[in-house]
């Protein structure tokens, strides 16, 4: 070898750019621990989404789903986040209409296809739904967002292992 370090500055240098374009090439707050919804992620304990949500409204045993109603002027239904545990009592899967990366709300239920696009990219797949629905699911997070209507808008948000009937 005619001069290992510069040799070894090249592949350390060579990887260094390989790790930047795999992040470049990431949808923006794609991965898992960063998405929540209603600050609940999958993972969390039973006794996490309590401390998170308050006590359920509604708790159905099997299989395990919390509901909780929240009432937006007036109006209830419009924003309830449900949790479906899995067995092991951890959250499996979560829904509601609000998405937030870091504790912070980045979309809502009403939010635009632009904005969809613009916090998280393209979809891994697009999926024609019943009616004027569409679903798109970004894979790496394993979120599902429902969408319907003209113009296209949020209906839902669901991140997790989507429940099996």
């Amino acid at each position: 070898m005619k001069n290992p370090s510069a040799m070894l500055r090249r592949i350390l240098l060579t990887l260094a750019l390989l790790l930047l374009a795999l992040n470049l090439t990431s949808p923006p707050g794609l991965a898992e621990g960063n998405l929540s919804v209603y600050r609940v992620r999958p993972g969390m304990s039973s006794e996490q989404v309590r401390k998170t949500l308050g006590t359920p409204q509604v708790q159905q045993k099997k299989p395990a789903v919390w509901a909780y109603r929240r009432e937006h002027q007036g109006v209830r239904g419009q924003d309830d986040p449900a949790v479906y545990f899995d067995p092991s009592g951890r959250v499996g899967f979560v829904t509601g209409s609000r998405l937030e990366r870091e504790g912070q709300q980045i979309l809502r239920r009403g939010s635009g296809l632009p904005e969809l696009k613009a916090a998280l990219g393209d979809p891994s797949a697009r999926q024609p739904g019943q009616g004027k629905t569409v679903v798109y699911r970004y894979a790496p997070a394993r979120l599902t967002v429902v969408v319907a209507g003209t113009p296209a808008r949020v209906v839902v948000f669901g991140l997790g292992d989507e429940p099996r009937p």
